[in-house]
């Protein structure tokens, strides 16, 4: 199971800036994550609240990870976890085309990349 216990946790995190701002963007997250985000996001094993930063978008705490989507909702389903506790966004960090489907967990996304 790739559950990640939590001192070694992951975050992912979007961030978003206009050109004019990219080089204190960067500067900002070097400073925060020790780390600049390529294409928009980045992941770090450090928390940051994301209203620290104008520049944070969203956070999301990764508690699964797999090596493709059926990997981590067997392992929801190992874990007997309810879907009606939790919120799933997809969150548009390029210009990405995604479809999604109904399964018998919900809302499955599907990857068009």
């Amino acid at each position: 199971m790739n559950l990640l216990p939590y001192k070694d946790r992951l975050y992912f995190y979007t961030v978003k800036y206009p050109a004019y701002e990219e080089s204190l963007c960067m500067m900002e997250m070097k400073y925060l994550f020790n780390k600049v985000p390529e294409k928009g996001y980045l992941f770090s094993s450090f928390y940051v609240k994301p209203d620290r930063s104008v520049f944070i978008k969203h956070c999301i705490s990764i508690i699964y990870t797999g090596n493709n989507l059926e990997d981590i909702v067997e392992q929801i389903k190992r874990n007997n976890l309810s879907y009606e506790k939790f919120k799933v966004t997809y969150i548009f960090v390029t210009n990405e085309n995604m479809d999604y489907y109904f399964s018998s967990l919900g809302f499955t996304l599907v990857d068009k990349c």
